[in-house]
């Protein structure tokens, strides 16, 4: 059960919405419409491995969550490096810009959005609601 609530807490609307407003914005891509079905599930199956380290190593949420952030942001950097080219489309300023910006995405979405809907999960019912009402929408 702690895994379900983990993955609905990784693909809430929370989590994924700077993500997908980066997408929306985006005009240098042809995003395809499979963007948004992939970007929740990958969010989520994050969010359960994040639970499988703080099992696994006995660490704790926090720390569990900065070893999960940096394999994400590895991830990214590889996916947006090999497979659709975001880094080498405009000048090597913007370059910088947007590898940064990625990574404090990826920090911020993990550190700060994850950590706390993760512990106030079971405190408010309101929450509750808005996180899985937007997990289902997702």
């Amino acid at each position: 059960m702690e895994y379900l609530k983990a993955f609905v807490i990784g693909s809430s609307g929370l989590v994924i919405f700077p993500v997908l407003s980066n997408l929306l914005n985006d005009n240098r891509y042809d995003y395809s419409k499979i963007y948004p079905f992939i970007i929740p599930i990958y969010y989520g199956l994050l969010s359960i491995l994040t639970l499988f380290i703080k099992k696994q190593f006995k660490l704790s949420l926090q720390y569990s969550l900065l070893i999960v952030s940096v394999i994400s942001i590895m991830i990214i950097q590889l996916i947006n490096h090999y497979f659709n080219d975001k880094y080498y489309i405009n000048s090597k300023q913007n370059n910088l810009f947007l590898i940064i910006q990625d990574i404090i995405r990826q920090l911020i979405i993990f550190n700060i959005i994850i950590f706390y809907l993760t512990i106030n999960f079971s405190k408010s019912e309101i929450l509750k609601y808005f996180i899985i009402g937007s997990s289902i929408f997702s």
